[in-house]
């Protein structure tokens, strides 16, 4: 089963995201959010957002757990380019362009195999199951699992690391 996230029209280079986006490739969840937490690059705070959303896509709308998921795909595509100028001498303008790009993130189950167990939202979205007689309707019994704090907790490590790093260089720098 597949779990998908998109940020588009994202401020940043596509080069500069998928620099980022290429350490964390064929990882498991936790392992990536370790690798982006690590990772001192502002285009890493936009993957960490649309990992999370993809998975609280998956752990709220199907009921999956973060161990039964791995990333599948990580696209990084371009976007449009803001054009702007920048006035220079005798009346001239130099174009400026500002890139975007759009970040796509789908996520797989482990097992492809496993059974999937689905919550009540998702129950009433998909249409019920019938037997091989066509008489009685099956139904699948389903417990939501909900971690996703190991990621929260990365976010916030994250931000104390960066401002750290940078007070321990203006102190021993001067």
């Amino acid at each position: 089963m597949l779990i998908k996230a998109e940020q588009k029209y994202t401020r940043f280079s596509p080069r500069k995201v998928r620099l980022v986006a290429d350490t964390m490739r064929g990882l498991s969840i936790e392992h990536a959010v370790e690798q982006l937490s690590l990772v001192d690059q502002k285009s890493s705070m936009v993957l960490m957002k649309v990992l999370r959303q993809a998975v609280a896509n998956a752990t709220n709308n199907l009921g999956l757990s973060v161990q039964d998921l791995e990333i599948d795909q990580i696209l990084i595509g371009t976007g449009p380019r803001f054009r702007r100028f920048r006035a220079v001498s005798r009346g001239r303008g130099h174009e400026i362009k500002k890139p975007t790009c759009h970040v796509k993130i789908v996520l797989k189950t482990k097992g492809a195999d496993a059974p999937v167990k689905l919550t009540k939202k998702a129950k009433k979205a998909e249409p019920k199951k019938v037997s091989q007689n066509m008489a009685l309707p099956v139904q699948e019994s389903a417990k939501p699992v909900v971690a996703v704090s190991k990621i929260d907790r990365n976010m916030g490590q994250k931000a104390t690391q960066s401002t750290a790093r940078r007070i321990t260089n203006r102190t021993t720098s001067k």
